[in-house]
């Protein structure tokens, strides 16, 4: 992002500016990624206890017990995961990047990220449907 940033201001690329976080802005982006550790494992904490539910039943099934039935339970913790997992995507969109060119504060950049992004929802939502469409839909066309 900072050598983008020098690139589009001066219109010269240093070949350090590629390491230009780690020189100037170490600390802050550190902590930055500690916060995301943090909101990843406690999703995976909560998705894991909620999809080990679901796996036990699985494996509790009887004979007679139709298996579909059985699967939306973890078709449940999927979509539960998914709706947790979306906030912590959005605090983490911008983040990096006004921690690194703004000097702002690591988790007021992840409050600042998370607001960008709900109020820039519908745009989000397009550009995710054309990737998703690109990606998944049509996985064998070049890019």
């Amino acid at each position: 992002m900072m050598a983008c940033r020098r690139q589009d201001v001066e219109r010269k690329l240093v070949f350090n500016d590629l390491f230009a976080g780690f020189q100037q802005k170490a600390g802050p982006l550190s902590l930055l990624g500690l916060i995301f550790l943090g909101l990843y494992f406690l999703w995976a904490v909560i998705v894991g206890l909620m999809g080990g539910g679901a796996f036990l039943q699985m494996g509790g099934m009887h004979a007679g017990q139709d298996p579909l039935v059985t699967l939306q339970g973890l078709g449940f913790v999927v979509v539960i995961g998914l709706l947790l997992l979306v906030p912590i995507l959005m605090a983490q969109w911008f983040a990096p990047g006004l921690v690194a060119l703004h000097d702002v504060a690591p988790w007021a950049a992840c409050k600042l990220s998370l607001n960008a992004c709900f109020k820039n929802s519908v745009p989000f939502l397009v550009f995710g449907c054309v990737v998703f469409r690109r990606r998944c839909w049509q996985p064998c066309l070049p890019c």
